[in-house]
């Protein structure tokens, strides 16, 4: 008896083995159907994203057409000529502020016959492409700091701890010298109007406080995409990440860039201080933006409206160099009290580990050139 019941559960087990095994051979064939499903939604996803790309950018080509119609039906039945102009910054940075009181002269010292409709924040696509799309006539005007893309030597500017205070970046963009540069542009397809002035610009980054070169070692730092830029950033150690302004605060937050360079009060216009920990105050450059028009939409205008514009323009340097410069002490006083730890470090050691940008610049635009802007700085 003892050994049939032994046989008998032994024959139970190898048939409850079979079935386990059955079960398994099913559970393995329904992973791997599971993984197919999972590959195909991966790929599904990523056309998604393509598809999603595609539609904002038939967005944006869309808007960019009705704004075109819409100024020239304004400009058939009224007689009044749209002009649109675009930037990067938000309603409450003084580009914007700047750009509504220029608007505002014009449709007051033109009785409303020309009108400037304002595009702020990149809604008609990156820096990049509102500067191009000016060049090529498909967009009226732009406020950009991009203007050494297409004169270099705007770029020498940017040299790093070239400016020490605001009162010799007022007197660099109101004098000459910016003006002798600028008079490559129309060939480009673009002409400068007028030089705001953008800040003194800070680093800011997540790892550690900067306070010697050899903390910005390996940082990955988002900066503007300019040769000058991207010379300086690496001359101090650090890594720079070419990205469009309204990408950068998720960058910052999920990690895949350590930090930024940029003028106060973009960091806290783009609170910026919510994905970031540590501000130093360096100062390393000064960055200007240029108010441009496109020549093409320069040429239909008559000569009246042409000097009102520039006038327009140049009226604004002063008073927005004035308030960029209030607007950053309030500015980096509510960055702290947002819990951003800032560090003033001796700059020192920054200018000398930056000096080779002087000798690469030097070589690219002679020597002659540096020397003239460094004058006409001091």
């Amino acid at each position: 008896q003892i050994t049939n019941d032994v046989r008998q559960g032994s024959e139970e087990m190898v048939s409850g083995s079979r079935a386990i095994e059955s079960e398994m051979a099913r559970l393995i064939e329904g992973n791997s159907r599971v993984g197919e499903t999972v590959r195909d939604i991966i790929k599904n996803t990523g056309h998604m994203e393509i598809t999603v790309e595609t539609v904002k950018g038939m967005s944006h080509r869309n808007k960019e057409l009705s704004d075109t119609l819409y100024a020239n039906v304004r400009s058939y039945t009224t007689g009044e000529t749209v002009l649109r102009l675009g930037y990067s910054q938000s309603k409450t940075h003084p580009r914007h502020l700047s750009a509504e009181r220029l608007a505002k002269w014009v449709d007051e010292k033109t009785r409303g016959a020309v009108r400037l409709e304002l595009f702020p924040a990149e809604i008609l696509g990156s820096e990049t492409k509102m500067t191009k799309d000016t060049a090529e006539g498909a967009l009226d005007m732009v406020i950009t700091p991009m203007q050494q893309e297409y004169e270099p030597k705007m770029g020498i500017f940017e040299l790093p701890f070239l400016f020490s205070s605001f009162k010799q970046v007022g007197a660099v963009l109101g004098g000459p010298i910016l003006e002798e540069l600028a008079e490559s542009l129309p060939a480009k397809g673009l002409r400068a109007l007028a030089f705001l002035e953008s800040g003194f610009i800070q680093i800011t980054n997540n790892v550690r406080p900067i306070r010697v070169p050899q903390d910005m070692s390996a940082l990955r730092i988002r900066a503007m995409e300019n040769e000058m830029t991207t010379r300086t950033i690496k001359a101090l150690g650090a890594v720079p990440v070419s990205m469009p302004f309204t990408k950068v605060y998720d960058a910052l937050a999920s990690g895949e860039i350590d930090g930024l360079e940029n003028p106060i009060t973009n960091i806290e216009g783009a609170r910026f201080y919510e994905v970031q920990k540590y501000l130093s105050m360096l100062n390393y450059k000064n960055a200007f933006a240029t108010v441009m028009i496109s020549e093409r939409v320069w040429n239909t205008l008559s000569t009246e409206v042409q000097l009102m514009l520039q006038e327009g323009a140049r009226n604004l340097v002063k008073d927005h160099l004035k308030i960029v410069e209030d607007n950053e002490a309030a500015a980096l006083a509510r960055l702290e009290k947002n819990g951003m730890e800032v560090s003033r470090p001796s700059i020192d050691t920054f200018r000398a580990a930056s000096r080779p940008v002087y000798d690469q610049a030097a070589a690219q635009f002679g020597k002659e050139w540096v020397d003239r802007i460094v004058q006409a700085v001091h």
